[in-house]
């Protein structure tokens, strides 16, 4: 479950953000996950709330948007 893994690692990152700007608390985080990344959308959902517990993180709501792959081909340039 490296779900968990990067959802400590999303509120790290959001925690020290709103530290930065002196926020008190954080309500949402903007999420962006490349659809080849394996990432299950409900678990991380679900890792984020277990990860935020006791935090200026807590109830905060995780939005994830999922970004499609974009391919190249090496041979035309084409995509």
């Amino acid at each position: 479950m490296h779900e968990l893994s990067v959802a400590t690692e999303i509120l790290e990152t959001a925690v020290a953000e709103a530290r930065k700007h002196n926020a008190r608390r954080v309500e949402k985080v903007i999420c962006h996950v490349g659809l080849m990344q394996q990432i299950v959308p409900e678990i991380l959902t679900d890792a984020f709330g277990i990860a935020a517990a006791g935090t200026m993180a807590e109830g905060a709501v995780l939005e994830i948007v999922s970004i499609a792959p974009r391919v190249l081909c090496r041979a035309c340039g084409g995509n």
